[in-house]
């Protein structure tokens, strides 16, 4: 076990299959472990929850040196952050923790009795008709299908990247969703309208990076300076999606079908995307019988 200055025990890198840290190697980039990536996968991870905690990995590893430490010298490092922040890097530690005792790397997490403090759900953020007409009509190009693939389909950003041509039909989209989950969408006629603009084999959004199409992160950019340049702010794909929900509740589909369609496991989450407004609150009471 390390001390709090974290310090390396024994063979703690190799353990890991991390090669130590030195002066030679503090220049060249780490990598996690491929048997915790392996892992991740194995466990319905989807692709890019096991990038961003095989990202959290090599950071914690190079800034600590070892996870080999004390509960408490983890708990103050956590309570450097809050909210939902400090939330998803204890939900990172745990999985590590798992792993390595899984794997017996470790014999127990030193974090197994440290308990999250409830963080209260995201507020439903919809875009307004006002804001999505504004982000549509000024879209083109990649960005425009973005635009339609989030607020017709409700796709995820890290969905959109992955559509390809054969994925799309005049009936149905398929989507390789969250955790690896696959799902037959409707096609709105507005989509398959698009789909004449693109191929109809291979990546919508090709590059030439080794996965063969765009990144979450380049979508995720390239959307919050769209929304920003049509005076929309903290816009994202997900925003879209939130719109999508809240605009099917709007306009009479069942709550369950709208579960079915944002392909959620659980009414309370579909919940969480459902906007509403003062217009639709005073509608309700009005129309109470007094």
């Amino acid at each position: 076990m390390t001390g709090l200055d974290g310090a390396v025990s024994g063979n703690a890198h190799a353990i890991l299959g991390v090669a130590p840290l030195d002066q030679t190697a503090q220049n060249q980039p780490m990598n996690p472990p491929q048997e915790y990536l392996d892992w991740l996968t194995g466990n319905g991870m989807s692709d890019a929850t096991v990038r961003r905690r095989g990202s959290f990995f090599v950071s914690r590893l190079d800034d600590w040196s070892t996870f080999d430490q004390r509960p408490a010298f983890i708990v103050t490092w956590l309570n450097q952050h809050s909210g939902w922040t400090r939330r998803t890097y204890a939900g990172h530690l745990h999985s590590i923790y798992a792993w390595m005792v899984e794997t017996g790397k470790l014999e127990a997490s030193p974090i197994a009795g440290l308990r999250t403090n409830r963080t209260p759900p995201p507020r439903p953020s919809p875009l307004s008709q006002a804001e999505l007409s504004a982000v549509t009509l000024a879209a083109s190009g990649h960005v425009h299908a973005w635009v339609l693939l989030g607020s017709l389909a409700g796709l995820r950003a890290h969905e959109i990247v992955k559509i390809r041509g054969e994925h799309v039909t005049e009936d149905s989209i398929y989507v390789n969703g969250k955790g690896g989950v696959e799902a037959y969408l409707p096609t709105h006629p507005a989509i398959w309208s698009l789909a004449g603009q693109y191929p109809r084999t291979g990546w919508w959004f090709p590059s030439h990076t080794p996965r063969g199409h765009l990144s979450t992160s380049c979508i995720g950019n390239k959307m919050r300076a769209h929304f920003r340049a049509c005076g929309v702010r903290s816009g994202s794909v997900h925003r879209l999606r939130h719109t999508y929900g809240t605009n099917l509740v709007r306009s009479g589909v069942p709550l369950n079908v709208v579960r079915e369609l944002m392909r959620h496991t659980s009414l309370a989450t579909t919940q969480m995307y459902l906007g509403t407004n003062d217009e639709e609150k005073r509608a309700a009471v009005l129309g109470l019988v007094a």
